[in-house]
């Protein structure tokens, strides 16, 4: 259990996008631990903005470019240990012109998954995707008043 002080002064920050395209989510196959499929994302790197890593996360896994919608909300935080660190995490929801990945060699596989599946689709995953649909149509109806 992470409660010291010590250990939040350390905490690495990371950034993951939900990455949309034509009604389908991106997912990614790690090839290393924690081994599962997740949405495009990393660390943020000293004297970037969660913004600029989000984007670069992104295309250096999925060789996408995005637009994150709604950019001051993030949707979701995960917190926990990594790599005997602990990391602190926020997703933000992401819109992609093109749905062409190409993979970076942290992945191995990837998928495009319709939002309307996202809850039965059984996927092996330590995200929540149970609620993305939710978040996902939030975050287009606030992008479309923006």
């Amino acid at each position: 259990m992470v409660n010291k002080n010590s250990d939040l002064e350390t905490a690495v920050l990371a950034v993951n996008g939900i990455v949309l395209h034509e009604n389908r989510c991106l997912f990614l196959y790690r090839n290393n631990p924690p081994i599962a499929w997740c949405p495009p994302g990393g660390r943020v790197e000293k004297g970037e903005t969660l913004h600029e890593a989000l984007h670069r996360e992104v295309f250096e896994e999925s060789g996408l470019k995005v637009e994150i919608l709604c950019p001051n909300l993030p949707f979701e935080t995960w917190k926990g240990p990594h790599d005997g660190q602990l990391v602190l995490a926020l997703t933000y929801i992401c819109k992609s012109t093109s749905d062409e990945v190409k993979l970076s060699n942290e992945h191995s596989q990837f998928q495009w998954i319709s939002v309307q599946d996202l809850v039965e689709s059984n996927l092996d995953t330590y995200f929540e995707i149970e609620s993305w649909p939710r978040l996902i149509k939030i975050a287009e109806f606030v992008n479309d008043f923006a």
